[in-house]
């Protein structure tokens, strides 16, 4: 299916993965949010392998390669959303993340599924844009608000955990090159910076 890659709400759905559904290695070109409604399973990021269980979320960034599937012994069901944009990045980065950057702690399906339901709706019948936008950003700052970053790091002189200045789950930067490379010289000016 071809993404609409305007600001805001790119996709979102939900997966039963009982028939041992799996996905990647692959890139994608914007954010998605992925939770366990039930079950447990792994997501690989670059050598990084990650076991991931129910009520938890993991968080796939841009240009990271990723592969994500289900344990056998207890196959997951997850509900996702996949956005771009600045203002949704900048609530989800508000976002204490309890394993480099990826993790996303645990939160209870009566609170969070709603939201995810509602824009699994929206999403299908392509209706209320503007209220799947906003419905997008009002899940990103539940989990914003459940697990806040500590943002005042300095006036306590401590340093900030591994977890909050990985730029990434891996070294998305060596994919996002690649892609650069493919795009010309352009692209590699914008990458230069990497």
């Amino acid at each position: 299916m071809p993404v609409d890659l305007r600001e805001g709400l790119v996709e979102a759905g939900r997966q039963d993965c009982s028939d041992m559904h799996s996905y990647g290695p692959s890139v994608r070109f914007y954010y998605i949010v992925h939770y366990i409604i039930r079950g447990a399973g792994y997501l690989r990021s670059g050598d990084r392998l990650y076991r991931i269980t129910v009520g938890q979320s993991f968080v796939i960034r841009p240009f990271d390669n990723v592969r994500y599937y289900p344990d056998p012994d207890d196959p997951w069901e997850y509900a996702w959303i996949g956005f771009t944009g600045k203002p949704y990045v900048s609530v989800l980065e508000k976002t204490a993340f309890m394993t480099d950057r990826c993790i996303i702690g645990g939160v209870d399906p009566k609170i969070i599924m709603p939201y995810y339901e509602k824009l699994r709706q929206y999403y299908r019948s392509h209706t209320n844009g503007n209220t799947a936008d906003g419905l997008t950003l009002a899940l990103l700052g539940l989990y914003a608000d459940l697990y806040p970053e500590r943002r005042n790091l300095r006036t306590t002189g401590s340093k900030p955990p591994a977890s909050l200045s990985t730029p990434t789950c891996t070294g998305s930067r060596s994919v996002l090159r690649s892609f650069a490379a493919h795009l010309g010289s352009a692209g590699r000016r914008s990458t230069a910076a990497l």
